[in-house]
């Protein structure tokens, strides 16, 4: 990946518009893909580092690599909110467990306080999980799917800033 921006696009009369993650291109073209880069053509959006897709089956998923939109091609950008909802469920689920454990009658012998502190233990490790991995993706739908990117990298403005070119770009090849 080591070279320039102009290296990524498949025409070389395409003029960059825009980038969004300025601060990690340098890091993107020396080879680190830890982060994502989204750079915007007249012609193409182009995506180097974390790409994040929306499955078939609706999730998100995290891969290391690159994307290339046509602009033509593009319907839309929005956020979407994402969380392990099943973690969240397993807390409940641990918690409620947790609480019956205590309930006398249900806990008479001294077992069930030692299942009771393994449910309430899991039920704070589900929940922890539910709230570490909760993430706000910024995402760009086109017919193939949807790709995104963590919005957390990134400030608000500068997100805004690329929506509004992203915006202007797809107006201009519709």
């Amino acid at each position: 990946m080591n070279g320039t921006v102009e290296s990524w696009f498949v025409n070389p009369e395409e003029k960059q518009i825009s980038i969004l993650g300025q601060g990690y291109l340098a890091s993107i073209l020396q080879g680190s893909i830890s982060r994502s880069v989204l750079v915007l053509t007249q012609d193409r959006l182009y995506q180097r580092g974390t790409v994040m897709e929306y499955t078939a089956t609706g999730r998100w998923i995290s891969t290391k690599g690159h994307k290339v939109v046509e602009i033509k091609t593009i319907t839309g950008s929005a956020f979407k909110e994402i969380s392990n909802v099943g973690a969240m469920w397993a807390g409940i689920i641990f918690a409620v467990l947790t609480i019956f454990g205590n309930i006398p009658g249900f806990s008479g012998v001294l077992s069930y306080h030692i299942v009771s502190l393994v449910f309430f233990a899991c039920a704070i490790g589900c929940f922890i999980t539910y709230f570490v991995t909760r993430a706000r993706i910024f995402y760009i739908e086109y017919p193939g799917g949807k790709i995104g990117t963590k919005a957390s990298w990134y400030t608000p403005n500068e997100i805004f800033d690329f929506q509004k070119d992203l915006s202007r770009a797809v107006g201009a090849k519709s």
